[in-house]
């Protein structure tokens, strides 16, 4: 009687366990691949002078684009030029969280990553104009995503 209640109370945390790795796997996706993908539509919709927009057409002939005035309004003015990079930090950030689990680590290669990507539009290396504020915003994104990981997965 008592090996099968074990063996039936170790089912069900094996079956628990799959159940939760299943749910973390499901997390891990929408956390990483929704906000690359966003971000990839707004770009492609309202941006049509970003590069990756311009090949995108070029490949597809697809041309679906809105004309927006993103100066206009204060809010659309941060969607354009700080929420679409707090999207990729996110995303990279919930992906270096589980592979690296160290969240000194994980602030430590985001700051290096923004700094260098600022840095490139700073020397006309790459498309974009260098913008501390962007740094500042993708920093503050790291910090939610690493406590919304730690409460979801566990660092």
């Amino acid at each position: 009687m008592i090996q099968r209640f074990l063996h039936l109370k170790l089912s069900r945390q094996v079956f628990n366990s799959i159940i939760k790795k299943k749910d973390d796997h499901i997390f891990l996706i929408v956390n990483i691949l929704f906000p690359i993908l966003l971000g990839g539509i707004i770009y492609y919709l309202l941006c049509p002078n970003v590069v990756f927009v311009k090949r995108i057409d070029t490949i597809t002939n697809l041309n679906i684009h809105f004309i927006v005035q993103f100066d206009s309004h204060p809010i659309l003015k941060f969607i354009r030029y700080y929420m679409l990079d707090m999207l990729w930090a996110y995303s990279l950030t919930i992906s270096l969280a589980y592979l690296l689990r160290k969240e000194a680590t994980i602030l430590f290669i985001l700051i290096l990553f923004s700094f260098f990507i600022e840095s490139l539009q700073y020397i006309n290396f790459a498309m974009g104009s260098f913008d501390l504020f962007d740094v500042f915003f993708e920093i503050i994104t790291g910090i939610i995503a690493i406590i919304i990981f730690k409460r979801r997965i566990m660092l």
